[in-house]
């Protein structure tokens, strides 16, 4: 059997980015999930975090 959870992964980063856009808020992928987190957030031995986009309001520009 296949394994397309990045993919499917992609296409959800995807759809995050663009409504945080449309929001005016700001988004980042980080990839950096550490293996203990899956047990903080109650995920079972057949799920995983493949990456992590936090979402929020970007950090105002410097006046020019």
């Amino acid at each position: 059997r296949r394994d397309y959870s990045h993919a499917d992964a992609a296409v959800i980063g995807e759809n995050i980015y663009l409504a945080a856009a449309a929001l005016k808020l700001g988004t980042v992928l980080t990839a950096d999930a550490k293996p203990e987190a899956g047990g903080l957030l109650g995920l079972n031995e057949n799920q995983r975090i493949v990456f992590i986009l936090p979402v929020g309001h970007p950090k105002a520009e410097a006046a020019k």
